[in-house]
């Protein structure tokens, strides 16, 4: 009776152990698509500073609130925890799903993130892998190599970054001359032999701490948060939507580090540019009105993830003659 009594308590817990590795095989975490059409996998780039939330699905179903708050739902990082700002699991008006938000540990380079999601609910347990890759995405080496000698370079903010490679090529077919990259409103011209990588990503965005010291003047600003470095080179800013503010003249000038330096402008009354000289690419202020304080605290700005923190050679490089020339001609 003994020996019965014992082979069918060794049946019962292979069968309940049986159970246990079905369950755990059967039942798999899977994520949707982010409404904007990202994915969740380790081949996936996501934009530094974008949020991205990715419905949690259970067997291919998204898992309901219902059913979600039976579980204990944990978050492990595997490696690259220092490129995500935020990841959470969250609780959504009908399912669950996991938001994302990710920082550039590098603007050139990218890092991979990875993390354990486990779901446990008393003997009930499934956990799955998953990961993706935060960073800026890099130009297509097709349209790299459809370019001809003379064209403008687009710089799409989407995908902002030139390999050192694909610079070196840009510079190769253009005969080691200045080439000129070209954005929304701006134009960049500059040699890139023997540069790069470089990052390209730029904004409009104000520039707080500068603009509410000074709520009587206009300002225009153009920030290249990479501060990427090149040689002297030749920033224009199409200033057609600031016709008016600028009719009479515009100052320039470069912020770094908590420091307004006054740079060498050329007002162009028929093109509606202005033309700064630079020393690579960084944050550009223009103001209709001069600016008489240089020193200004450090901040970061939220919205784009920028800072102060550029290369220290960079502000090295602001060219020593300064000015601005203001042409006689206005802009009527």
């Amino acid at each position: 009776m003994k020996k019965l009594m014992s082979i069918l308590l060794a049946s019962t817990l292979i069968f309940s152990f049986s159970v246990t590795a079905m369950a755990e095989e059967n039942e798999k975490i899977t994520f949707g698509t982010d409404k904007n059409g990202a994915v969740l996998n380790r081949n996936e780039i996501l934009s530094p500073w974008q949020t991205y939330e990715f419905p949690i699905k259970l067997d291919g179903a998204p898992l309901s609130n219902e059913l979600g708050d039976k579980y204990k739902i944990r978050l492990e990082n595997i490696k690259g925890s220092k490129a995500v700002q935020e990841i959470k699991v969250l609780r959504g008006m009908d399912n669950y799903y996991l938001k994302v938000k990710v920082l550039p540990l590098s603007y050139v380079e990218q890092t991979l993130v990875e993390y354990r999601l486990t779901m446990s609910s008393g003997n009930d347990r499934i956990a799955t892998e998953f990961g993706f890759t935060a960073g800026f995405r890099t130009v297509s080496n097709d349209y790299i190599n459809n370019l001809t000698p003379g064209d403008e370079i687009r710089v799409n903010n989407d995908y902002p970054v030139f390999t050192k490679e694909q610079l070196n090529h840009i510079s190769k077919i253009n005969n080691y001359k200045k080439v000129t990259f070209v954005g929304d409103k701006w134009r960049y011209t500059v040699n890139v032999t023997d540069k790069g990588p470089a990052n390209f990503l730029y904004t409009y965005n104000n520039i707080e701490n500068i603009i509410s010291k000074y709520p009587q003047n206009d300002f225009l600003c153009l920030s290249f948060p990479a501060g990427s470095q090149f040689s002297q080179s030749i920033l224009e800013i199409d200033i057609s939507d600031y016709e008016e503010s600028f009719k009479n003249g515009v100052y320039a000038y470069s912020y770094y580090n908590g420091v307004l330096t006054p740079l060498n402008c050329k007002l162009d009354s028929e093109n509606l540019t202005a033309e700064l000289t630079v020393y690579g690419l960084g944050q550009y202020i223009l103001s209709d009105k001069p600016l008489n304080q240089t020193q200004v605290n450090n901040t970061n700005n939220p919205a784009t993830g920028y800072n102060d923190n550029m290369p220290a050679a960079f502000i090295g490089l602001i060219s020593s003659a300064v000015g601005i020339i203001i042409l006689k001609q206005r802009i009527h």
